[in-house]
């Protein structure tokens, strides 16, 4: 199958949401081909859900650390992101979400898995209530739901699932280092127990092989990973980005 790749590389958090969103408007005169992106976070940016609060969030420290919040099309808890490769995928589909993420989250997991590293999927609770119940629930990483991406018991890659009619975007946050972890201090109610659930609920790709994997590692194997386990034959993307939505 044809796919569309390209890497945006480092932008602000708000250009990072609306390039997706760009790119779903324009889906059907892209021909309707799903599309693979990778991008980064420059400066760092807290993403809150599409339908989460943002009043557990502390902006004047946010705005002293030269923090940006911005509110992800998808849903779920908030990422502080940094050092992760982030992904996106925007494509047409009639399947249920649940099978669509399940069959995204297989060709990252078996990318992660060609660094060595023993990867599962994980079989938490699909139920918002129940994870939303959870007084350390604001971060995406301190709890599982069904078909995430785990490493002894600890959550390695976040993502979540929205559509817009027929054509789905994916976000996702693969974790190169640790500072994500750090979430809690850009909060109101900072405690040293939200950065010790956070610690033990989550691990880094670094943190597991104890040396440093580059993000364009981490890019070119789920590229990889997607032309082995999906047929994919990539065409590239950047020149349409950058004579249309850069304008």
């Amino acid at each position: 199958m044809q796919m569309y790749f390209f890497d945006t590389q480092f932008n602000s958090g708000k250009y990072n949401m609306e390039c997706d969103l760009y790119l779903i408007k324009n889906f059907e005169s892209l021909g309707k081909i799903p599309i693979l992106r990778f991008y980064r976070w420059k400066p760092f940016c807290i993403s809150i859900g599409y339908n989460q609060s943002d009043e557990f969030l502390n902006y004047e420290i946010c705005r002293n650390e030269n923090v940006e919040i911005v509110r992800r099309p998808t849903g779920g808890r908030a990422i502080y992101h940094c050092n992760e490769a982030t992904y996106s995928i925007i494509m047409e589909s009639n399947e249920s979400i649940s099978l669509t993420y399940n069959k995204i989250s297989f060709v990252i997991l078996e990318a992660i898995k060609n660094f060595g590293i023993d990867v599962h999927h994980s079989n938490g609770s699909s139920l918002t209530r129940e994870i939303y119940s959870n007084k350390n629930s604001f971060s995406c990483f301190s709890t599982f739901t069904k078909n995430e991406i785990k490493f002894q018991n600890k959550k390695l890659v976040g993502s979540a699932q929205h559509r817009f009619g027929n054509i789905l975007l994916q976000q996702g946050s693969i974790m190169i280092g640790d500072e994500f972890k750090y979430l809690p201090k850009f909060c109101k109610d900072f405690s040293i127990e939200n950065l010790n659930y956070l610690n033990e609920h989550t691990i880094s790709i670094n943190s597991i092989l104890n040396k440093d994997i580059s993000y364009e590692n981490i890019r070119d194997e789920i590229k990889k990973s997607f032309e082995k386990n999906w047929n994919a034959n990539f065409i590239p993307l950047d020149s349409y980005i950058e004579n249309n939505f850069l304008k």
